[in-house]
């Protein structure tokens, strides 16, 4: 398995791009290797996924109290994002696609 990165965030859905990293509650793992590693995942991460993100939720505005997926892959990475009916978080996963 390759490099992943996975965080719960705090949401926003009202305006639809707000959500704040919260550091305690980030998780990541990979080796370098074949299939990248984790330094150019956090890279990506913060050079295309997040920006892409953002615009994402944007768009497609999912409510905290909803249950709904937005995707987002490019240079063989993909970034995931859904408030899981939290009322207030956004789970976020972002991995290496295969």
């Amino acid at each position: 398995m390759g490099p992943w990165w996975g965080a719960r965030a705090i949401y926003r859905g009202i305006g639809g791009s707000y959500f704040e990293l919260v550091w305690d509650r980030q998780d990541s793992s990979g080796e370098s290797g074949e299939n990248g590693d984790l330094y150019e995942l956090e890279f990506w991460l913060d050079t295309k996924g997040f920006p892409a993100l953002r615009k994402l939720l944007r768009e497609e505005c999912p409510a905290s109290d909803e249950d709904r997926e937005v995707r987002f892959s490019s240079e063989g990475y993909v970034i995931v994002a859904n408030p899981r009916k939290s009322f207030g978080y956004l789970y976020i996963g972002c991995w290496r696609e295969s």
